[in-house]
């Protein structure tokens, strides 16, 4: 009896829980951040925006507003990304790191910018601009004082929502990045789990989509997209039958923009860019442009003074 007893208030204890659980569902929404690489004909640039989202805690993520760091204070952050891009690609670096974040109830929101050292090689006439460190993963933590910017798995590992047995009144099932782990698997997935983890960005840069980039003087823009999270999905059986299900979720979204100068195309994960080509197209450009400029004035003037004319031509007949 006490046994039963013992495991209806565990029961009663866990619905209880999960039903507060289900009053931050309607808080999360998901914002998809960016994640965008600027190549110029001497640096490439790299800005992200992260907006992390969470309602695997009923403890809400470490409230900071705009904790930075830059400069002197950001040196071992920068040697961190250093070591996670030239993992990828030997011999690149990361320089001007700038790392702004504001974290608040359930959204931690993350900043970062810095260029990346060593990616570009010019050779007569052709640029190589190697991507392969793209999906570079920080696996380092960092922090501003005793703040984590990027470890947060070191408080999503306290969710009372992992590593849960199966009843026949409640199934749990786990997930990471949608494929499906066990269920001891999941509190090693949580504690894991960073903000600068953009591993899953390997595609090769060919099956990205392609766009002609006109302003950026008949460039192109390649895209993609980035979905890191873990989930658990909570399904309960009601004694009459009915069944509610409740998904959990701790995790970040990106859209992914590389903006490319010039003609270009791609071999692996490098993109070449025809440096002469460029050069003759904006010289083209700038010299089309004045040249359509006046003639649109002249033909314009022209049809002015036609109509003009045809109503002079009127008001004389009348």
């Amino acid at each position: 009896m006490r046994i039963l007893l013992s495991k209806v208030t565990r029961l009663a204890s866990l619905l209880l829980l999960l039903g507060l659980f289900s009053i931050q569902l309607s808080a999360i929404r998901e914002v998809r951040g960016d994640y965008d690489i600027s190549i110029s004909h001497s640096s490439v640039t790299v800005t992200i925006h992260t907006v992390f989202n969470q309602n695997m805690t009923l403890q809400p993520t470490p409230a900071y507003n705009n904790t930075s760091l830059s400069g002197s204070n950001a040196t071992s952050a920068e040697t961190a990304f250093t070591s996670a891009l030239s993992t990828l690609l030997p011999g690149v670096s990361a320089s001007g790191l700038t790392i702004t974040s504001s974290s608040a109830s359930n959204t931690t929101q993350m900043t970062v910018k810095f260029n990346v050292d060593g990616a570009i090689i010019t050779d007569r006439g052709v640029m190589k601009v190697n991507l392969a460190w793209r999906s570079f993963e920080v696996t380092s933590n960092i922090t501003a004082g005793v703040i984590p910017l990027n470890s947060v798995g070191s408080y999503l590992d306290h969710s009372p929502v992992l590593n849960n047995n199966s009843t026949s009144f409640i199934a749990w099932r786990y997930f990471v990045d949608g494929k499906s782990i066990a269920r001891d698997q999941s509190t090693v997935a949580a504690s894991s789990f960073q903000l600068l983890d953009f591993s899953l960005l390997s595609a090769p840069l060919d099956s990205w989509h392609s766009a002609v980039n006109i302003a950026a003087g008949y460039g192109s823009t390649l895209t993609s997209s980035l979905n890191h999270n873990i989930t658990v999905r909570q399904r309960l059986t009601e004694p009459g039958g009915d069944i509610i299900t409740t998904t959990f979720f701790a995790g970040y979204s990106h859209k992914v923009q590389i903006a490319i100068p010039g003609p270009s195309r791609i071999m692996g994960d490098t993109i070449l860019i025809d440096t002469g080509s460029f050069t003759w197209v904006m010289a083209v450009l700038v010299v089309l442009f004045p040249v359509i400029a006046v003639g649109a004035f002249f033909v314009e003037r022209n049809v002015t003074r036609q109509r003009g004319a045809g109503r002079a031509r009127r008001n004389r007949r009348k």
